[in-house]
């Protein structure tokens, strides 16, 4: 078994039987590290603090049809690295099923990042603060994934960008998923917070009729509305969902 066909179920095999305790580099070299700019023997205590996010996956899509490696990354134009484990589907003829976890990286507001082939590279698909969490959100992406579902942001995403272009003249490729029906971008640069934007958006049939016809633009099949826009029903919806995304971070 190499590690390009080891599976994600065998890499949770080894783990929980402590293959990779040693700080050896050979050992760590064999628990899936490709790239690493910290020294060698903090690669066992870097792997620990992910590995319960990967050992706590269940769905048997990704146990045995993906493969995974870590790696440790140096941001640009700062001192900081962080870790990520990238999960891609064993079959190398499986595209646009690949997907990555970033653990603490500083440009990420919470300690895990999930980024898809689905969203895209230049914005998690979703972010939460514990492995539990994040572990049960990619066992029900699983699901999606193995059956080829695409779920309703995928689409409120693509309307939400080209909204933005219609509005700005720019591409906005960073189309940030705040909780259920809400997005966010930034007309500057993430390291100006004054420049972000929420937007909403609905499919026909989640939108909610008490906001239909208030300052709506219909994008193809999906209806957005601009909170840079005077519009106190859309205040008052994006707070209420705000609220109601961090009592159910995984409500999809």
């Amino acid at each position: 078994m190499t590690q390009e066909s080891r599976s994600v179920r065998q890499w949770q095999s080894q783990y929980r039987a402590a293959a990779f305790e040693s700080k050896d580099l050979q050992t760590q070299l064999g628990a899936g590290w490709r790239g690493f700019s910290c020294r060698s023997d903090a690669l066992p205590g870097r792997l620990r603090q992910m590995a319960p996010a990967v050992t706590r996956i269940q769905a048997s899509f990704i146990l045995d049809h993906y493969t995974l490696w870590f790696e440790n990354i140096k941001c640009l134009n700062r001192k900081a690295v962080y870790d990520c484990v990238r999960f891609q589907p064993l079959d190398t003829g499986r595209e646009g099923l690949s997907f990555r976890l970033d653990f603490k990286n500083p440009d990420e507001p919470k300690k895990w990042a999930l980024y898809t082939d689905r969203y895209g590279p230049a914005a998690p698909e979703y972010g939460c603060a514990g492995a539990f969490e994040m572990s049960r959100y990619i066992n029900t992406m699983a699901h999606e994934l193995e059956l080829g579902v695409q779920p309703d942001f995928l689409l409120e995403k693509k309307a939400v960008a080209v909204f933005l272009q219609e509005r700005t003249g720019r591409a906005y490729a960073a189309v940030y998923r705040e909780g259920d029906h809400l997005y966010s971008c930034y007309l500057d640069t993430p390291r100006n917070p004054m420049s972000k934007r929420f937007l909403a958006a609905y499919t026909p049939e989640t939108l909610p009729p008490d906001i239909q016809g208030k300052g709506m633009e219909q994008i193809g099949n999906v209806f957005v509305f601009y909170s840079g826009a005077v519009d106190p029903v859309l205040s008052q919806r994006t707070a209420q969902t705000k609220r109601r995304y961090k009592r159910k971070e995984v409500e999809r």
